[in-house]
């Protein structure tokens, strides 16, 4: 146990190391603020349901989280609650892609940190993957 925290603590120390902790620590989060965030923006279906989060991934703007909406959800639902996602997911912005194949996958693009430069590839880009 004493080798696991002085291991952990010289990550945390150590700036190189910190940045993967913090990235996955925001991969964690993010999941948990955007279910709170469609839980009081009473984005769920009739009987309650949120959508489901499949999977979240950290980008050079923030996290990708990929969403399945369940029956009586839609992006249309996540893009009018834009304003509540935001604030629930301490972002600062967000931006809701529909999947032109499979209606019911919407990526939430969290922005944390705007892109590097104009002339970045995400700068442009932000579309559906693939």
């Amino acid at each position: 146990m004493a080798a696991l925290i002085a291991v952990t603590a010289a990550f945390g120390l150590w700036p190189p190391g910190r940045r993967p902790l913090v990235t996955r620590a925001w991969c964690v989060i993010t999941p948990h603020r955007l279910r709170t965030g469609c839980a009081n923006a009473w984005i769920h279906s009739r009987y309650g349901r949120l959508p489901i989060i499949l999977l979240t991934t950290a980008q050079p703007f923030g996290e990708r989280v990929l969403l399945w909406c369940v029956a009586g959800v839609s992006a249309e639902d996540l893009i009018a609650a834009r304003e509540a996602l935001i604030a629930a997911c301490w972002a600062a912005d967000i931006k809701v892609i529909r999947s032109d194949r499979h209606r019911q996958l919407v990526i939430v693009d969290v922005i944390r940190r705007p892109p590097d430069s104009p002339a970045s590839p995400e700068a442009d880009r932000l579309s559906w993957p693939g």
